[in-house]
C-alpha cells in the first residue's frame, strides 16, 4: 500500500522501473500528477486520487494491469497511458476532469467498465510525439454524463467502445 497527502513535489507518487504488485494506492491533493509510474510492469488493484491539479495517473512506457480506479477533480486527465504503454483496466470512474481517459503516442488502453462524469472530453486517443504513432482505446462498457465531446480522436489513433451505457 502506498499513500500521499498533500503532495507539493511535481508528482505525488513516482515510480520508474518497478516491477511488482500494489494493493491500493490513495493519494490526495496533489500540486501536479497524483501517480507517474513510468518504464514498469505493475498491477494495481485499487486506486483513489482525489484533486491533482495536473493527471490524477499518468503510466508511461510500460505494461500495466489496474483493477480499479477512482480518480476525483483531476485538472488535466484522468487517466493518461503513453509512450507505448499497455494499460489492462477492469473499472475506472472519473469525475470533474478535462479529459477521462487518455491513449497516445503508440498505446494501447483495453478497459472493461468505464464511469465518466462532468468533464470536457470523456475518451481521447492521439498522437503527441512525433517519435510515436496514434493511442488506441478499445472499451467494453462505457457512460458518460455532462461532458462536450464524448471522444476525440486523430487521423492515427482509433477508439472502439462496444457498449455505450
Amino acid at each position: 500500500k502506498i499513500s500521499s497527502n498533500n503532495s507539493s513535489c511535481e508528482d505525488g507518487v513516482n515510480l520508474i522501473n518497478v516491477e511488482g504488485a500494489f494493493s491500493e494506492i490513495i493519494i490526495k491533493d496533489s500540486f501536479s500528477d497524483g501517480l507517474d509510474v513510468d518504464f514498469s510492469k505493475v498491477e494495481i488493484d485499487k486506486i483513489d486520487i482525489f484533486s491533482s491539479k495536473n493527471d490524477c495517473v499518468d503510466f508511461s512506457a510500460g505494461n500495466y494491469k489496474l483493477n480499479k480506479l477512482n480518480l476525483i477533480n483531476c485538472g488535466d486527465k484522468g487517466l493518461s497511458v503513453g509512450e507505448k504503454s499497455f494499460v489492462q483496466l477492469n473499472e475506472i470512474i472519473v469525475e470533474n476532469s478535462d479529459i477521462g481517459i487518455a491513449s497516445k503516442d503508440s498505446s494501447v488502453t483495453r478497459l472493461e467498465n468505464a464511469y465518466l462524469k462532468n468533464l470536457k472530453t470523456c475518451v481521447s486517443a492521439y498522437n503527441k510525439k512525433q517519435e510515436f504513432y496514434g493511442g488506441l482505446v478499445e472499451a467494453k462498457n462505457v457512460e458518460c454524463k455532462n461532458y462536450a465531446y464524448k471522444t476525440d480522436v486523430d487521423i492515427n489513433s482509433k477508439i472502439i467502445i462496444e457498449n455505450e451505457l
